[in-house]
């Protein structure tokens, strides 16, 4: 009987694992295909004629530090970006729903760190604080590794009946992960933790 279950524990093992991974669903792009950790993806407004394009970066007074905001131009695609499992390298890893990962700007910048999403105070409202999302670090400062949670984000499903697409959440500090949306000031749209969930789609990066 002993080895019966050590013969059995091992298949037991695999049964549970493959359950758990056909659980967890891909995030598709515009192309229906499944989006990737060794691909970059614009962060693109699920619907069209909602007054903004994709998501890029807006700078601060600080060097190497900016924060996400939306483009002004609907036509504009913003700068796309990548995900990856946090504090880990995936080339070609499929990214799942409701999974930690990481999200960083792919573009060339100056700046010697990478240029990590992470969830910080607004420096522009104090008297209306608002989580933004920032990116990068000041010039000479680099990121803690292993990254803690003001880095880590999720992709999850939204599907209502006049809205379908994706929300990006914000797993920043104890409790559950928060949806991001888009808050308007100086006439900008900043990324923040908010109750109104920004809906997007992914729209894979060609290199040219």
């Amino acid at each position: 009987m002993k080895h019966l279950l050590l013969l059995l524990f091992p298949l037991i093992s695999i049964s549970f694992t493959c359950i758990a991974e056909d659980a967890a669903q891909p995030v598709y792009d515009t192309e229906n295909q499944k989006v990737t950790s060794g691909e970059s993806y614009y962060v693109l407004p699920a619907e069209h004629g909602t007054g903004g394009g994709g998501l890029g970066e807006f700078g601060t007074s600080r060097p190497c530090n900016f924060l996400v905001s939306q483009a002004h131009n609907e036509t504009d695609l913003g700068i796309p970006v990548r995900f990856q499992p946090p504090n880990q390298y995936s080339f070609d890893g499929k990214i799942l729903l409701s999974t930690n990962v990481t999200v960083s700007f792919y573009i060339p910048t100056t700046c010697v760190q990478a240029m990590y999403w992470h969830v910080g105070f607004s420096p522009f409202s104090p008297s209306q604080p608002h989580d933004r999302v920032a990116v990068g670090k000041n010039e000479g400062a680099s990121n803690p590794m292993p990254l803690p949670s003001e880095f880590v984000f999720r992709v999850e499903k939204y599907d209502s009946a006049t809205k379908k697409g994706y929300k990006l959440v914000s797993c920043a500090g104890k409790g559950p992960c928060k949806d991001l949306g888009l808050y308007t000031s100086k006439g900008t749209r900043w990324l923040a933790i908010s109750d109104l969930p920004f809906v997007v789609v992914f729209k894979k990066y060609i290199y040219a």
